[in-house]
Parts: structure tokens; C-alpha cells; sequence
């Protein structure tokens, strides 16, 4: 299961600088900015060209294979770039002359990705991402880095801004309760 996140860490380091700009905190925790970006997701997209068929769009951390644990009621967000759009727009974010998004501050919403480095699918699954991204004006920094920086980063410095990350288990979901 590959799982895409921001950084919502409200805190500072040491010397009191906050870990995520204010802009990009306040983008981050807004409910509906988080939901525009599930929305504008083309994860049959990702199912065909990456996966070449062989995966299955799953709308939980749960696995519909899972059959204890499983939740068929969860919220399910097509893919709908169109809806992205108008939900941002409600949100107060416009469009500047070129397409791009911007807040209600004039500010470009532009934000850094991290992806573990070495994987052909995390790498297309990334690329994917930035282009949907970019579909809906958001622009996206793709920075590749080993797996080992990017575990420091999300539970150490906290010095990023989104990140993506597969991950494994087994069937009690329980068991990741540690990264949840």
C-alpha cells in the first residue's frame, strides 16, 4: 500500500523555526484542500499505466481482501479533477493567468514531494502524481532521496512538506499502529 501525506506539524525545532512555513500549514490542515488533492488523483490512472493492471484501487489502509478488518462504508473520492477545482475555488484559492493555484494571499501553492529513490513504480507513481497535480495548478517538486533520509525527515527533523511511502503488513491493522 502506498500511502500519500503532508506534513501538519504544527511545532518548531530548537532554534524556533517552524517546521512548515504558515502557508503551507494552513493549506495542509484545510480538510477540503487535502480532499481536492484525493480528487484530482487519477488512481485508475495509476492502476493501468503503472501497475499495467494489476492492482486495486483501495479507498482505506485496510485491504477489501481483509475480510475481519475491512470497511466497505468508508469515504471514497473519485476521480474528479473538475470537482478539485471547484472545491478549491470554494475554499478561497484562484486561478493567476497561467493556471496556477494560488491562496488567498496571492501565494503560489508549490510544495516539495519526497519519494524514496530506487523504485521504477515509486518513481512513475510520483510523476503521475505531479502531473495530476499540476492538472489542478498545484505545482509539485518531485526530490528523490534513499529511504533511510526520508524516515529521518517525517520522524526527526520534520523537514518536509509531503511525502509518499509504501508500506506492508499483516492482516491485524493493529499492527502499523506504530506509523498510524
Amino acid at each position: 500500500i502506498f500511502f500519500i501525506w503532508f506534513n501538519q506539524n504544527p511545532g518548531k525545532d530548537p532554534d524556533g523555526k517552524p517546521y512548515l512555513s504558515p502557508k503551507k500549514y494552513k493549506w495542509f490542515a484545510n480538510h477540503n484542500f487535502r480532499r481536492a488533492v484525493m480528487m484530482a488523483i487519477d488512481r485508475g490512472g495509476l492502476i493501468k499505466g503503472v501497475w499495467f493492471g494489476r492492482a486495486q484501487k483501495l479507498h482505506s489502509i485496510i485491504s477489501p481482501a481483509n475480510k475481519k478488518w475491512y470497511n466497505p462504508d468508508v469515504r471514497q473520492y473519485a476521480y474528479d479533477p473538475e470537482g478539485a477545482r471547484s472545491l478549491l475555488l470554494k475554499e478561497g484559492f484562484s486561478y493567476d493567468a497561467q493556471g496556477k493555484l494560488v491562496d488567498s494571499e496571492g501565494n503560489a501553492v508549490e510544495f516539495d514531494f519526497i519519494v524514496a529513490d530506487g523504485s521504477k513504480n515509486s518513481s512513475n507513481m510520483a510523476t503521475t502524481f505531479v502531473a495530476n497535480m499540476k492538472a489542478i495548478g498545484i505545482g509539485v517538486k518531485l526530490k528523490f532521496m534513499d529511504f533511510g533520509t526520508i524516515i529521518s525527515k517525517i520522524d526527526n527533523t520534520f523537514d518536509y512538506d509531503a511525502a509518499m511511502m509504501g508500506l506492508s503488513g499483516g492482516g491485524d491493522p493493529s499492527g502499523g499502529k506504530a506509523i498510524y
